[in-house]
């Protein structure tokens, strides 16, 4: 874990638990994240929907009319949204697991 005291000389930075403690502690964090911001661009219920809704327009050969185009790419924007936030949260936590040091682990942003 990670504790910053502020002190009138400047903050302080201690860190208790091993290596291996932080990094689990860093890579929760990472995915919580993640996951907050994901839901704030759509909603598991959200989610769902647009998958079962593009299923369902696949199975029906693709989109027929303008709006169903329209309705699919408004679905793909989402997703590839949601596609790079998780593309980045694993990079993170990939660069936490491969970090040596404890400042190395809480060193990682996302």
């Amino acid at each position: 874990m990670k504790t910053t005291t502020f002190l009138p000389s400047g903050p302080v930075v201690t860190y208790t638990g091993t290596l291996e403690e932080n990094r689990a502690e860093r890579v929760a964090e990472i995915k919580a994240t993640a996951r907050d911001r994901i839901v704030a661009i759509a909603s598991p219920e959200r989610q769902a929907n647009l998958t079962a809704r593009a299923a369902e327009l696949a199975l029906n050969g693709g989109p027929q009319t303008p709006e169903e185009v329209a309705e699919v790419a408004a679905g793909q924007a989402i997703w590839t949204q949601i596609k790079a936030i998780r593309a980045a949260s694993n990079a993170a936590e990939a660069q936490v697991i491969a970090a040596e040091t404890h400042e190395a682990v809480w060193a990682v942003s996302f």
